[in-house]
């Protein structure tokens, strides 16, 4: 991508003659964007973590310095530099109103003394964005330079963060999945399911210009012999079959791989690499054992016990009532239909519960677990687990357990009503019309769907993903409030007081009024905004007691300039 104007941008692209060049450096005027020098400076000084992290991989962002110094740095020719220089001259200002008007709205440009007390805006730091960084010559093997590539690499690292169905985070160094997944190509699709080896890796492309094998005198043949319906490499004339491969005597009469011997046409998969062990199950009650490397294992029909033992395996049961342990390592696991066990064991694991009435036993490690439909049990176990409901997939019951647990029902599009608990082992509950009712123990965070959610904090520290739709995250006292987080808030959605005495020295519940520059009286809500590492935060604190510090603090992901009519109890 360059900044040459050609005719199809200006023409053609809206089905009307437009200079969309002209109009994106005049939209830019228009809502007082940042010139290329701003933008670069305000991007390397920014603590955002995106953007910092963005900065270091695209290298030195410090603003250009004179055109001298953006000629170097971008490889460009003295014949563009000129048309540049003509475009953004020195800009000179005579007056004090002139300069005082111009530092008012640009006090980060640095001004040189002219001529009679007058000052002078170099033409370097009056390039816009969108014509400076078009100029930049492009960076990490991209069509975009250092700035442009700062910016789109921000931008697709919060649409990722913001995606709650985007998972590749969470399979960083996941052997299953980089192996069996990420790291596949249709050649290994087509090897798995032919049996065909040494393919290449670009299999759907033809050679048009080899036609080493078109003079063949047989109509169905790309071989070197002169037999009529045969492919391969042959070296004699007497195979009678259809096949593929290479064939080095002169007896066989089928398809394959054969260096020697007869051969009945039928050709074996190719076999498990060092370390690893696939197996098939049967339509009785089988044992399967893994070894110690990764293994898949997969039981079909029938009842079965199957144990991945150490490595990273992908497990499943199949039909039947099965109990399937994954052993050490990072695990997939299938329960198929039927009431099945499921143990993860050690490691990172990703269990299924699929059909039936199941019970999962996580185990140790950062898990996640889905019941599948059926009126299923999980257990997760020690880690930073994370469980997902979906509709219409049974009344459920989850536990928690050690660690920082995660409920996930982003997948449930009607409105749901979650209860984090505070009671007995945090006792809670979620309930919808969509998806039942389930009883929960100990989770700390959750994330909802798309519909209008009311989701009650516990008394532990929760972070709230309201999703789509007009949530309302209640609180119900100070500790319940106090140290929480709220992601996604957005218009429509409420924060809910009202269960809080703002002053226990009056009768009755008092509401909390909202101030701001500081608390005068107890009973008071507060809103502010500050920039932390990870990014900006909109922060609700109360004040209860006589003493000056917070008795509640309340945190809300990105910046909202949030009013009375965001809250219940609060006037």
């Amino acid at each position: 991508m360059d900044f040459n104007i050609v005719d199809a941008i200006r023409n053609d692209l809206v089905r009307i003659n437009a200079d969309l060049f002209s109009f994106n450096v005049a939209r830019g005027w228009d809502i007082g964007l940042g010139t290329l020098n701003q933008v670069r400076a305000d991007l390397k000084a920014s603590n955002d973590p995106y953007i910092k992290e963005a900065v270091e991989l695209a290298g030195n962002l410090d603003p250009y310095t004179s055109w001298e110094d953006f000629q170097v740095r971008n490889g460009l020719s003295d014949d563009i530099i000129a048309q540049m220089m003509e475009a953004y001259p020195d800009l000179v200002l005579s007056t004090p109103e002139e300069i005082a008007a111009f530092v008012a709205v640009n006090p980060d440009i640095a001004l040189m003394d002219g001529p009679n007390g007058s000052k002078i805006v170099s033409g370097i730091d009056r390039v816009d964005l969108w014509v400076g960084g078009l100029a930049e010559k492009h960076v990490m093997d991209g069509i975009v330079g250092q700035t442009f590539w700062v910016v789109l690499h921000e931008q697709f690292d919060r649409l990722q963060e913001g995606d709650r169905f985007y998972y590749l985070d969470r399979f960083d160094n996941f052997d299953f999945y980089e192996t069996f997944v990420d790291g596949q190509d249709f050649s290994d699709i087509v090897a798995r399911n032919t049996g065909l080896t040494g393919l290449p890796e670009d299999i759907f492309v033809a050679d048009l210009d080899d036609d080493e094998d078109r003079d063949d005198d047989d109509d169905h043949d790309n071989d070197e012999d002169d037999d009529d319906v045969d492919t391969g490499t042959d070296d004699d004339g007497d195979d009678d079959g259809t096949g593929t491969g290479t064939d080095d005597d002169g007896d066989d009469d089928g398809t394959g791989t054969d260096d020697g011997g007869d051969g009945d046409g039928t050709t074996n998969p190719p076999p498990a690499s060092s370390g690893e062990t696939g197996r098939l199950g049967t339509t009785g009650a089988d044992l399967l054992v893994g070894e110690a490397g990764a293994d898949v294992l997969s039981g079909l029909e029938g009842d079965d016990l199957i144990l991945g033992q150490a490595g990273d395996d992908t497990l499943l049961g199949g039909d039947g009532n099965d109990l399937v342990k994954g052993g050490d390592g990072k695990d997939v696991i299938f329960g198929g239909a039927g009431a099945d066990d499921l143990f993860g064991d050690g490691g990172d694991d990703m269990i299924f519960g699929d059909g039936g009435d199941d019970r999962i036993f996580a185990g140790e490690g950062n898990d996640v677990a889905e019941g599948g439909a059926g009126s299923d049990t999980v257990y997760l176990g020690a880690g930073d687990d994370r469980v997902i409901a979906k509709m219409n997939d049974g009344d459920d019951v989850y536990w928690g357990e050690a660690g920082v647990d995660t409920l996930d029902l982003a997948a449930i599009i009607g409105g749901l009503s979650v209860d984090l608990g505070s009671g007995v082992m945090q006792h809670g509950s979620v309930a919808s019309a969509a998806s039942g009712t389930d009883t929960i123990f100990g989770f700390e965070n959750v994330v909802a769907g798309s519909g209008d959610d009311t989701i009650i904090a516990s008394n532990v520290v929760n972070v709230m993903d309201g999703g789509g739709g007009n949530d309302t995250f209640v609180f119900n006292s100070a500790a319940a409030a106090n140290g929480d987080t709220i992601v996604g808030f957005q218009p429509g959605d409420t924060i809910d007081l009202s269960g809080i005495d703002a002053n226990t020295g009056e009768a009755g519940d008092q509401s909390f009024s909202l101030v701001s520059g500081g608390f005068t009286a107890i009973g008071q809500v507060m809103v502010t905004h500050e920039t932390r590492d990870d990014g900006e935060y909109t922060v609700v604190t109360a004040h209860l007691s006589d003493d000056s510090a917070d008795d509640f603090s309340i945190a809300l992901t990105g910046r909202h300039n949030l009013t009375a009519s965001d809250f219940n109890g609060v006037s």
